[in-house]
């Protein structure tokens, strides 16, 4: 068998089949959308980062964390057991008894 009759054989069995689809033009047109879909992702998600630190930045270096305070605090806290007695004085104190053995 020749080249030539072998080429002949294979055009002929493709001569009915449609020609392929140019896929270049639509590949392009997806990178493209890719990319510019990856970039806004990535520039949204910067301005949130940089919004978040100039948030959170400051109320960790000034300790304002904004928490409620109670609505009266008290000038001292409530003692849980009553005042000391104050000292009597030694002249009011009874005589201890006198024990004298004989």
């Amino acid at each position: 068998m020749d080249a030539s009759v072998l080429q002949c054989l294979m055009r002929s069995s493709v001569d009915d089949l449609p020609p392929l689809p140019d896929l270049v033009p639509g590949a392009i047109a997806l990178g493209i959308r890719l990319r510019r879909r990856s970039r806004l992702l990535v520039a949204a998600n910067a301005i949130c980062a940089i919004i978040i630190g100039a948030v959170t930045v400051p109320a960790l270096l000034t300790g304002n964390t904004d928490t409620p305070k109670p609505a009266s605090s008290p000038s001292s806290p409530p003692s849980a057991s009553p005042p000391c007695p104050q000292p009597r004085p030694a002249a009011a104190l009874p005589a201890p008894p006198c024990t004298s053995t004989p």
